[in-house]
């Protein structure tokens, strides 16, 4: 048999689980990072402040935020809730200023998690 076809035979199973391994750790969220699935309940801590986080907080904290508006803690939050602005922002109805400002608007899953919290009482956990 021609060395070749030896050295092809033993490197055919190292590709195989090379290949077969590679897609072993793959999930939705990494594959696509824009995807997002509304879930059964939203809790402020695990859906709600990570999401405000990720899209709001790098202009709503620190010593001079944005507007005047914190979005990084409960009590906070609930300001912008209350006087409706959060979700009028994040929809972009008219009469709210767009938000995030100069970016993409959240998806709309995004904003039925937030308005599933606040419909559900808007509670703090």
């Amino acid at each position: 048999m021609p060395k070749a076809l030896l050295n092809m035979k033993s490197f055919l199973p190292l590709l195989l689980l090379f290949i077969l391994s590679g897609c072993y750790y793959d999930n939705e969220e990494t594959l696509y990072p824009d995807s997002c699935t509304v879930p059964a309940q939203a809790t402020f801590s695990v859906n709600v402040l990570p999401l405000l986080d990720q899209r709001c907080n790098s202009c709503h904290s620190g010593s001079s935020p944005s507007g005047g508006i914190v979005l990084t803690n409960y009590t906070e939050v609930m300001k912008s809730v209350n006087n409706g602005k959060l979700i009028g922002s994040i929809n972009r109805n008219p009469g709210f200023v767009p938000m995030p400002k100069n970016n993409a608007k959240l998806s709309d899953c995004q904003i039925q998690t937030i308005q599933l919290w606040i419909d559900s009482g808007a509670e703090n956990d």
